[in-house]
């Protein structure tokens, strides 16, 4: 974002945790990412700064303390990127194994995966409704998701 920067570090043989500094004050402010091995990808949402790692975890971690906020586990072996739907309060992550991950945001509760791509699924963000996402062996897909309660059931 405008005053904070998040750097992942990709020098050391396990991995390490992201970085986020504040760079009005060229200070580094936390490290983010407990995760088990690399973290992959890092970015800035309106609910924290959303991670994915080696270890098959989304995590969310507050803005500006870098403190973990909610754990999102898939059966994945890695993830590869996340976001987060603006509109419906998921958390969705793509993984090596090509499928898609969907969580709730606020409680970390599964609701559903989907195998979008063959491949290892690379790259996964928002055209407007559209969820697109990227394979590794070139393929890109665009999603339109259902409304939520129409695939989980409202009680």
């Amino acid at each position: 974002n405008d005053t904070r920067l998040i750097t992942i570090p990709s020098h050391t043989g396990n991995g390490a945790p992201a970085l986020l500094w504040e760079l009005t004050k060229y200070r580094q402010v936390a490290q983010i990412g407990a995760h088990n091995g690399y973290v992959f990808s890092a970015r800035f949402t309106a609910s924290g700064i959303l991670t994915v790692g080696g270890d098959g975890t989304a995590q969310l971690w507050g803005p500006d303390t870098g403190r973990l906020v909610q754990t999102y586990r898939s059966t994945s072996t890695f993830l590869t990127a996340a976001v987060i739907d603006p509109g419906r309060s998921m958390v969705i992550a793509s993984g090596n194994d090509g499928l898609l991950w969907f969580w709730e945001l606020p409680t970390g509760r599964p609701l559903w995966k989907l195998q979008a791509h063959r491949s290892r699924a690379l790259g996964i963000h928002f055209e407007g409704d559209a969820l697109v996402t990227h394979g590794s062996t070139g393929e890109v897909s665009r999603w339109v998701l259902p409304v939520s309660e129409r695939v989980i059931g409202t009680p």
